[in-house]
C-alpha cells in the first residue's frame, strides 16, 4: 500500500492473465464465423433491399417502371457495391471470429471458413441472374475478406505478445 495515498489501488499487471497461448475449437471457430458472416450478410442486405424498395416507391415511377427496376437490380453499380461492402464487412469480421476463437493455424482454418462460406454462398444464390464472371469475382473478395479477418487477428495477437514481453 502506498503510504502518501492510502487510497490508492494497488498497482497490477492486468495482461498478466491474458493467455495469449490459448487454444479453441476449430468447430467452434468456423461454425460462429460462419454464421456471423452469412447471417450478418443476409440480414443486413435485406434492410438494404428493403430501403431499396423504399426508395423506388417514393420515386414516382410508374408501377411497370418500378417492377423494372426492381428486376435489374443487379444491373445498379451502386446497389451492388453496397451489397458487395457489406458482404465484405462481414468475411472480415467472421474471418476474425473465426481465428480469434481458433487462436492457432488460423490460416489454415480461414481457409476452411471461406470454403464453407463460399459453398453456402453458392446454394443460396443458386438460380441468381448473375454473370459467371460476377460470382467468381465475389467469391474472390470473399475469400479476400476472410483471409484480411484472420490477418488483423494474427497482427492483433502478435502485439500483444510483443507488449508482454516487453
Amino acid at each position: 500500500m502506498n503510504e502518501e495515498y492510502p487510497y490508492q489501488p494497488p498497482k497490477s499487471d492486468v495482461g498478466a492473465g491474458e493467455d495469449l497461448d490459448r487454444r479453441g475449437s476449430p468447430l467452434k471457430g468456423v461454425a460462429l464465423g460462419a454464421v456471423v458472416d452469412i447471417a450478418g450478410t443476409v440480414f443486413f442486405g435485406l434492410i438494404l433491399g428493403v430501403a431499396y424498395g423504399i426508395y423506388l416507391a417514393t420515386s414516382g415511377l410508374s408501377p411497370e417502371e418500378l417492377q423494372a427496376a426492381a428486376l435489374q437490380v443487379n444491373e445498379n453499380w451502386v446497389m451492388m457495391a453496397l451489397s458487395t461492402g457489406i458482404g465484405a464487412v462481414f468475411s472480415v469480421l467472421g474471418g476474425y471470429i473465426c481465428a480469434s476463437i481458433i487462436n492457432y493455424s488460423e490460416y489454415k482454418y480461414a481457409a476452411i471458413l471461406a470454403v464453407v462460406v463460399v459453398i453456402i454462398g453458392k446454394v443460396m444464390s443458386a438460380g441468381s441472374a448473375l454473370s459467371i464472371a460476377q460470382h467468381l469475382s465475389l467469391i474472390a473478395i470473399t475469400i479476400g475478406c476472410i483471409y484480411l479477418g484472420a490477418f488483423l487477428h494474427v497482427k492483433a495477437k502478435r502485439r500483444r505478445m510483443h507488449q508482454r514481453s516487453a
